[in-house]
């Protein structure tokens, strides 16, 4: 569970922040649902909070990769292009950029 005004991981048992102090009124107890997790994930570089924006879906590694596969042959690059495409059109499978400091962090994947 997140704190919901700092972002600071925490235990799902915890009381109290121990990153800000603040008082986590809606904590986990068995069988109920918490209310007051974070959904966005904190920086770990800056410590931003707030949306992160996602990959293009093409990035220009892609562009270039794609580029060199059509000078092999033809549908090799085609057939690259489409499926990276293709994978990355989802946009779990694309990477979260911090705004502030242009990080990624791993487990922002996760969540």
């Amino acid at each position: 569970m997140f704190c919901n005004k700092c972002g600071q991981e925490l235990f799902d048992n915890t009381n109290v922040c121990s990153n800000c102090g603040n008082q986590l009124n809606n904590f986990k107890t068995p069988g109920s649902p918490v209310e007051s997790q974070h959904k966005v994930p904190k920086c770990t570089c800056c410590g931003y909070i707030g949306e992160w924006k996602l990959e293009p879906v093409l990035r220009t590694m892609d562009i270039i990769i794609g580029i060199i596969l059509l000078f092999i042959g033809v549908m090799p690059g085609i057939i690259y292009i489409s499926v990276v495409a293709l994978i990355r059109s989802n946009k779990d499978n694309r990477a979260k950029i911090c705004p502030q400091c242009k990080g990624r962090n791993l487990w922002t994947f996760i969540y």
